[in-house]
C-alpha cells in the first residue's frame, strides 16, 4: 500500500528464527535486502520503499525453510 511492502510470519514456524527478507523488482534488481532478521509470529517487518508501481517478489528465507510471493503495488 503506497509503496509499503509489510512481511507477517503467520506460522509458528518462524518463532525465534533468524532469517532475511530479499524484495526484487522483475528485471532481478534487489530492491530491499535485510538480514539476521529475529523472526517472531504476527510481528511485522516493514519496507517504506517508496516503489513504483510495478511487480515485486518478496523471498523469505529461515532455518526453516523459504516462502516466495509475488507482490503487486498500484498507486
Amino acid at each position: 500500500y503506497h509503496g509499503i511492502i509489510t512481511v507477517m510470519p503467520l506460522q509458528d514456524d518462524y518463532d525465534d528464527q533468524k532469517g532475511e527478507i530479499r524484495i526484487i523488482n522483475v528485471s532481478g534488481k534487489i530492491v530491499a535486502d535485510r538480514t539476521n532478521i529475529g523472526f517472531s509470529k504476527g510481528s511485522p517487518e516493514t519496507f517504506d520503499l517508496n516503489l513504483p508501481d510495478g511487480v515485486y517478489v518478496v523471498y523469505v528465507t529461515s532455518t526453516k525453510g523459504k516462502f516466495v510471493r509475488k507482490v503487486t503495488i498500484i498507486k
